[in-house]
This record gives structure tokens, sequence and C-alpha cells, in this order.
């Protein structure tokens, strides 16, 4: 079982983990082996999924082209209230 798990997990790039790969056994050599033995024989030869995980920026951006330029420049009166309904 641990060549099998070995020669899916090289297969795939060794992106997926062990419910992946339980999966990808199944599909592929059409054997049905417990996640959970997969996770202890995978945990066993050491072999670990690469989490890819989603880039987020932490740098402060600048304001210059999002801005709508101010041409009211804050000079209007409301005369009269207004009610909807």
């Amino acid at each position: 079982m641990k060549d099998l798990i070995k020669v899916v997990y090289k297969k795939y790039d060794s992106k997926y983990g062990y419910r992946q790969i339980q999966i990808f056994q199944l599909q592929d050599h059409e054997v049905w082996i417990n996640h959970k033995k997969v996770l202890r024989l995978m945990q066993d030869m050491r072999l670990r999924s690469r989490i890819l995980r989603k880039y987020r920026s932490h740098s402060v951006s600048s304001t210059g082209g999002r801005v709508a330029e101010n041409v009211l420049q804050r000079e209007f009166h409301a005369e009269h209230l207004i009610r909807n309904g």
C-alpha cells in the first residue's frame, strides 16, 4: 500500500493531501483504502502536501487615480426637506 501511495503522490506532484490521494487511488488504480489509513501511512513515510496559499498584498495603495475630483467644493444648500413615501 505504501508503494501505491507513493506512486499517486508523485504522479500528482505532491499537491494533494490524504483525502485526494485516497480518491485518486480509487479512480486510477481501483483500490479502496480508508482515508484514515492513507493519512497514517503518509505520516509514517513523511509525505506532506504542498499547501498553496492565496497571496494577499499587505502594501498600502495610493489614492491617486481612484478618487474623483471634487467639482462641487461642498457649496450646495438644501432649501426644502424632501420626504419619500
